[in-house]
Formats: C-alpha cells, sequence, structure tokens
C-alpha cells in the first residue's frame, strides 16, 4: 500500500482497516506515523500504539500518547526500553488504572516532582495511598510531599510508615519553618507527636 493511501485511511479515520493493515504487518513510513500521531481518533492511536512494537523513538517522543491509550502489554514493553518523563507519567496518573501504575512505579519507583504534585492534588486516592506505600522513602521525595501540605495524605503516610521513614518525616516536619504548619501536622499525625520540637 502507498504511503498515501495509508495517510487516507488514517485521516478518514477508517479503523477496520487501519487494524487490518497493521495485523498484515504493514510498514509504516515516517509520513504514516506522523499521521497517526496526529490523529485525534482514539481507536486509530490505540490500534497503532498498542499493534505496533512500542520501542522506536516515536513512541518515546509520544510517550504522553502511549502513557494514555497503551493496554498492558505495550506499557511493560515500553517500559523495558523508556522510561516516561513529566507529561507521560500525568497521563499514566489521569488513567487511574492501578494495575498499570503499580506496574511503572515497580520499574521506576520515583515520579517526577510535578507527576508527584499532580498525582497527591488530583490523582485517585488508590493511586497516592499505592504510591506512599511503596515508593516514597527518600528524604527529598518525603520534603516535597510535606511541602504540598496535604494533611490527609501526611496522615496517612505517618500510619503506614516504618520506623525509618517516620524519623525521616519527623526530621522533614521539624524543619517546618512556619510554627502553624509544623503544629497543624503534630495535631494531625499522632505518630509523630513523639519527639514533637515546637
Amino acid at each position: 500500500m502507498k504511503t498515501s493511501e495509508l495517510v487516507e485511511i488514517i485521516n478518514s479515520g477508517k479503523v477496520k482497516k487501519f487494524c487490518d493493515y497493521i495485523s498484515a504487518k504493514g510498514e509504516f513510513t515516517g509520513a504514516a506515523v506522523k499521521a497517526v500521531f496526529k490523529s485525534e481518533n482514539p481507536q486509530i492511536l490505540k490500534a497503532y500504539i498498542n499493534g505496533v512494537f512500542p520501542a522506536g523513538s516515536e513512541f518515546q517522543k509520544h510517550q504522553d500518547k502511549v502513557a494514555k491509550y497503551g493496554n498492558r502489554k505495550t506499557l511493560c514493553t515500553f517500559y523495558m526500553y523508556h522510561t516516561l518523563e513529566t507529561s507521560g507519567q500525568i497521563e499514566l496518573i489521569k488513567r487511574g488504572d492501578i494495575r498499570l501504575f503499580s506496574y511503572y512505579v515497580g520499574k521506576r519507583p520515583r515520579l517526577t516532582k510535578e507527576a508527584f504534585v499532580y498525582l497527591v492534588e488530583a490523582g485517585k486516592p488508590q493511586l497516592v495511598k499505592y504510591y506512599l506505600e511503596n515508593c516514597l522513602s527518600e528524604k527529598g521525595a518525603v520534603e516535597d510531599f510535606v511541602g504540598l501540605g496535604n494533611l490527609k495524605y501526611l496522615k496517612y503516610y505517618a500510619k503506614i510508615a516504618t520506623g525509618i521513614e517516620l524519623e525521616v518525616l519527623r526530621d522533614v516536619v521539624n524543619k517546618v519553618e512556619s510554627e502553624e504548619v509544623k503544629a497543624k501536622i503534630y495535631a494531625e499525625c499522632k505518630e509523630l507527636r513523639q519527639g514533637f520540637i515546637g
């Protein structure tokens, strides 16, 4: 099939013909790939993202769409070769699928600061709790977390934190400049009260 014919199929949203082409292991030129990622048709995007081996540079370039439309197999393959940058991580969080999210953070356990902020402020509680339970241990990440001032999730984290994580959290909270904020955190997180400097 000529590239121009394939681009026409993509642009006109002929999903069945497009899927048949992928199933037949048809070739994709740069122009066809460009047309796919310019497409606003979710079915075209899903068919391409999940039907073509996701290790090429275009998948990294368009990782937000890969994170948005990729199925579990595609994302697992993608994670073997790439990591998601902030935009891709945010798209994954927006999906709200705990299976896809947990697999990703199992392979890449640290979200970017911007993606972490998005997770805490707008992510599904199930995703936030999973991340707090499994990925929040480095002091820098705990500082970012405390800086967000989300008392609901700080209280949750204080309850599930290990002894060492609790010490790190207490150390970070004790360095908070605002005495009012520090007092609010200690009032909500009874696990931190021992050793309160205030």
